[in-house]
């Protein structure tokens, strides 16, 4: 009986130190699960942050390539702008030579100068000179006002220079 008694006394240290190593596996689990916890935490907390970031220089790349397309699009313009000037300039040049000549109604227009000049002839180069001298002052305004307002036109449909020297040639 008294080997009894020891197996009985014997299983339940056994048991008790059982009970007690597994209870001490508990505590350490809770603890480790709450710094996996707060690791987790923390981690989450950095992606955000990452991912704020990101999306920050996202935004800052966006506005500076935006910024820089619109300054792009600002020098094209001046640069039309220098052209279409340029442009002018070419014209008004070989239009002013044409002012002490003649100028037929006919198409294509023809300029001459008579040998000597009557009544008739002094009068058709009169009129024939303020005909290219108004088109001459008109055209620069002419100019502006229609590169201005037909600009984005062109960058859709290079139709448009074709369409503007017509309507030069046709003054």
């Amino acid at each position: 009986m008294r080997f009894l008694i020891d197996l009985f006394l014997r299983n339940r240290r056994m048991f008790g130190a059982l009970i007690g190593h597994i209870q001490k596996f508990r505590q350490e689990e809770n603890r480790l699960k709450e710094k996996e916890r707060k690791k987790a935490e923390v981690e989450k907390k950095v992606e955000e942050a990452a991912l704020r970031e990101k999306e920050e220089l996202k935004k800052k790349r966006q506005e500076l390539f935006t910024s820089r397309r619109q300054q792009q699009q600002e020098i094209r313009q001046l640069e039309y702008k220098l052209m279409r000037m340029k442009q002018f300039s070419d014209w008004e040049s070989t239009r002013k030579h044409l002012v002490n000549f003649i100028q037929t109604n006919t198409s294509p227009k023809i300029f001459y100068l008579p040998k000597s000049h009557n009544e008739k002839s002094k009068t058709l180069l009169e009129e024939s000179r303020q005909r290219i001298l108004s088109k001459i002052f008109v055209s620069p305004c002419f100019i502006f006002v229609f590169s201005e307002v037909n600009y984005l036109l062109l960058l859709k449909s290079r139709c448009f220079c074709v369409y503007v020297f017509l309507i030069y040639e046709l003054w």
